[in-house]
């Protein structure tokens, strides 16, 4: 479409994916079997991805140079290094562990994209544009929780697989 990503901070900040599925399996076994007032966090294994490596493995995935793709600009104000954090209680308590992990979770996000993208473009329209960069905390929505569209569902009501969180 012949825009460009724009990573704040070159995408050097470290960042946590993990599939919804594994999201809803994790929050399952917490309602029917963990302690009662108990936290557990609930995260993928490892140390995170980079931004910039994220963006890099998608635009490998479709068939793009990441540097075509990709324009670094000044890191946000108050952007934290990384987002990441740990999950052995969920795992060691209730056996719990990841089923998807993220190459097949972008995959499967490339396939629905792909196959559902005319749903979301009226009559070929290009999409609307992204919103201008800026440093200001207003330009980001408050949640920590982003989600990608993929998997099985159909234009009208897609489903929402890959989640960024804290």
């Amino acid at each position: 479409m012949g825009r460009k990503v724009q990573l704040q901070g070159g995408g050097r900040a470290v960042k946590s994916y993990i599939h919804i599925q594994d999201v809803s399996d994790a929050t399952l076994r917490i309602a029917r079997n963990g302690t009662n007032g108990g936290i557990y966090h609930i995260s993928p294994e490892g140390d995170g991805i980079s931004i910039y490596s994220l963006v890099a493995s998608i635009a490998a995935k479709i068939g793009k140079k990441a540097d075509d793709c990709i324009e670094e600009v000044d890191d946000r104000r108050g952007q934290d290094a990384a987002y990441i954090i740990d999950s052995s209680k969920v795992r060691n308590e209730l056996g719990w562990t990841t089923q998807i992990d993220l190459d097949k979770g972008l995959d499967k996000v490339i396939a629905w994209i792909e196959e559902n993208y005319e749903a979301f473009s009226p009559l070929g329209a290009a999409p609307p544009p992204f919103p201008k960069h800026c440093a200001s905390s207003e330009c980001y929505p408050p949640s920590s929780v982003y989600s990608f569209p993929v998997g099985q569902g159909t234009g009208e009501n897609p489903p929402y697989n890959y989640v960024r969180k804290l």
